[in-house]
């Protein structure tokens, strides 16, 4: 008895959802809130970046120094090289571990960042 009363509740309670799902997809006003609703939905995932498609097909990062008077001569040079993937920088060696071998060693203190072309755009015009 208790499988039945609860069948027949679920039942009812599917037969109402979809009536009232019906009943709101019938309303011109509703329409146009979800029209506005699926609109902002596609600009939100635009703006976190899932529907648009990468300039690059990996990340890149540059070699970045402290930028200041005491960075040695290997990691102004580094600093200069273009953007590469992690890979590439991995077999030139990473800021501060012995396959760099910069002047500092693993007293470096530069890092590795990711390349965003406009920001590096708009840090080279401060310098």
């Amino acid at each position: 008895m208790l499988i039945i009363t609860w069948i027949l509740c679920l039942t009812l309670f599917i037969a109402l959802t979809s009536f009232l799902g019906w009943f709101f997809l019938q309303d011109p006003k509703s329409q146009e809130s979800l029209r506005t609703l699926r609109a902002g939905f596609q600009t939100a995932m635009k703006d976190c970046g899932f529907t648009t498609k990468r300039k690059y097909p990996v990340e890149l990062w540059v070699w970045e120094t402290m930028h200041d008077e005491d960075v040695c001569e290997d990691c102004l040079e580094r600093a200069s090289w273009p953007p590469m993937d992690i890979a590439d920088w991995m077999k030139e060696g990473i800021p501060g571990t012995p396959e760099a071998e910069t002047e500092c060693g693993e007293h470096c203190r530069c890092r590795l960042v990711r390349y965003h072309p406009i920001t590096s755009i708009l840090k080279r015009q401060k310098h």
